[in-house]
């Protein structure tokens, strides 16, 4: 099992073949790449493009190019590899520094900065409690830890048991039992990786999708953007199968987060997926499902998660003053049914 077993589980039907749902095809001087395979426990898939009259490579090379960027990731990040630098910290004893790789150091900051500009409602350092409600990759139960457990685990969470070693190439924890968990926006930047793989291959054109993070690249064809799906939530009786809206993304990715698809049962409830740092139990924020947009997946992922944990009106005040570029839509349960709010700026959708 790997990096994303546990992650959220968000729920876009992409609109990137060539019937996409304007039902618009490339011309014929157009060549096209599908290319899809596995990683962090999830499929991706991506569609390039080729300019007018451009010889596209070949699609063997570019298979391999995009494994290669987003194992590096998952080799780097998971927590079901012992060798990995979160599994390597996960181990560490208190004050001993592990040297991280670039990559993982660089998401790291970012997710340190995000949990305190969101008061822990974000937070990298996750994983004791995901282990204890069986979302992670400690062995399952079957019944929900308790409040001596809950009230337990939350001194082994926080961002601030983190610390920088000198030169700020590795890190070390303050406290027994610190543990990093990346699931909440490791696959947001596989699919950057891979994002910036196809631009230095001279690309301009294309979609990229890893187990529903999605990012887009100038357009599907000319004068056409690319179109994605948002789904409607369930109820809970089972998995949505209806478009809530369709958006035109334009250099954009999106993620969606929400409490219908991953969760467990325990001891006859259902247990939601995204846990609130902050109080130790599932996200009892009342919203169903989170969209965001933003200028890259990295972002969007990790937020879409925190929205999640935050209530809709301290979300937005959150993205105005620290991510004034990122957009979001919340779907909001309620007594007779659902309610969408929007950011000012949210892509108008074409249905």
């Amino acid at each position: 099992m790997t990096l994303a077993a546990k992650t959220k589980v968000l729920w876009f039907f992409a609109l990137f073949f060539a019937s996409a749902c304007n039902g618009t095809s490339s011309p014929p001087e157009t060549s096209t790449l599908m290319l899809t395979g596995s990683t962090m426990g999830t499929t991706w898939h991506a569609t390039i493009r080729g300019r007018p009259g451009q010889e596209l490579p070949p699609a063997g090379r570019m298979q391999a190019q995009i494994q290669g960027a987003l194992d590096e990731v998952d080799r780097t990040m998971s927590t079901y590899k012992a060798d990995s630098d979160l599994s390597r910290f996960n181990r560490a004893k208190v004050n001993q520094v592990i040297p991280l790789n670039p990559l993982t150091a660089d998401l790291l900051r970012f997710g340190l900065d995000l949990a305190e500009k969101s008061a822990g409602a974000f937070d990298p350092t996750v994983m004791p409690l995901v282990n204890a409600w069986s979302f992670g990759p400690a062995q399952r139960k079957d019944e929900a830890p308790s409040t001596e457990e809950i009230l337990g685990l939350l001194e082994m969470v926080g961002w601030q048991k983190i610390h920088w070693n000198a030169d700020q190439s590795g890190i070390s924890k303050s406290s027994a039992g610190v543990a990093l968990d990346f699931s909440a926006f490791a696959k947001g930047l596989g699919v950057d990786q891979v994002h910036q793989v196809l631009l230095d291959t001279d690309l301009k054109n294309f979609l990229i999708e890893v187990g529903g993070e999605l990012r887009t690249q100038g357009e599907k064809s000319p004068g056409v953007a690319w179109a994605v799906g948002v789904e409607r939530p369930a109820d809970y009786s089972g998995f949505g199968t209806d478009l809530e809206m369709v958006l035109p993304l334009h250099n954009q990715a999106i993620a969606t987060s929400g409490d219908y698809r991953n969760f467990r049962m325990l001891e006859g409830k259902r247990v939601f997926h995204i846990l609130d740092p902050r109080t130790g139990y599932p996200a009892a924020s009342g919203i169903a499902s989170v969209t965001v947009v933003a200028a890259n997946s990295m972002t969007a992922d990790a937020l879409a998660t925190t929205l999640s944990v935050l209530k809709p009106a301290l979300g937005m005040d959150l993205l105005e003053k620290h991510f004034p570029q990122a957009q979001a839509m919340f779907i909001l349960r309620q007594a007779d049914g659902f309610k969408t709010l929007r950011t000012d700026r949210f892509p108008e959708p074409r249905l």
